[in-house]
């Protein structure tokens, strides 16, 4: 199965969205962090912006990144390992009578599928015209051996 130009086009579509919407998300954090910097530099020196301040940051950044941050990723993987058990026991139920229903309506649509098909084919039926054989007015003279309905 083929996916249709105009789903390609939806799809890319969406995805200039999503990219627009993470770059301003991405630009809020940035200058959430530019202000926080800034009103460091103004604390701790007086507004004047010294490199050791900038290497200072650096290295605090670089430290918890391969430390606590890998830490800190492994328990948020945990965590959200434990929320998936906690809402897949919680919504067990409701998946169940969802994916009934859903079957329900799959095969509804499935015999909707059929009707239609049939009817589709019965009216492209009646459109041709066809030359009907009666083997029974071969005997006869009278009538011609093919007629057109």
């Amino acid at each position: 199965m083929e996916i249709s130009i105009s789903h390609q086009c939806w799809t890319f579509l969406l995805s200039i969205t999503v990219g627009a919407g993470l770059s301003l998300l991405y630009d809020l954090f940035r200058l959430l962090c530019g202000w926080v910097i800034l009103r460091f530099a103004l604390w701790a020196d007086m507004g004047r912006l010294r490199g050791y301040l900038l290497l200072g940051e650096g290295l605090g950044w670089i430290l918890c990144h391969f430390t606590i941050g890998q830490l800190f990723y492994a328990l948020a993987q945990r965590l959200i390992r434990l929320l998936k058990k906690i809402l897949t026991v919680l919504l067990s139920p409701f998946y169940k009578l969802v994916k009934k229903i859903l079957s329900l309506f799959t095969g509804l649509l499935a015999i909707w599928k059929k009707i239609c098909k049939k009817l589709s084919f019965r009216r492209k039926f009646f459109l041709k015209q066809r030359a009907i054989l009666l083997y029974n007015l071969i005997k006869s003279e009278k009538r011609p051996i093919f007629r057109k309905r």
